[in-house]
């Protein structure tokens, strides 16, 4: 996949962007933020993915509504360091 940017904007070319800078839109993908600049949800136009993150800005959790359901958990210690990353597909944690 080839990605051009404007070298005086620096963003890509052909993309979409809202007030605050984030990209909305950019080949076939939407893209929607939350008012920290955390990225919410991603449509792909063949999946769509919902984020979720903690106080401290970190994504703990992002699920795939379509085609299929797909989890993906992130376990962290007390010092914030990543400890597990788990998938959930139907019942079968992995």
């Amino acid at each position: 996949m080839t990605y051009t940017d404007d070298p005086a904007t620096n963003r890509l070319t052909g993309a979409s962007y809202d007030d605050s800078g984030e990209l909305t839109s950019y080949q076939s993908s939407s893209y929607t933020w939350d008012v920290l600049g955390q990225v919410t949800s991603v449509n792909t136009v063949t999946e769509m993915w919902t984020h979720i993150y903690d106080t401290s800005g970190e994504r703990v959790w992002s699920w795939r509504t379509s085609p299929s359901r797909l989890d993906t958990y992130a376990l962290r210690g007390m010092d914030q360091k990543v400890l597990s990353l788990f998938t959930k597909t139907g019942t079968t944690y992995t």
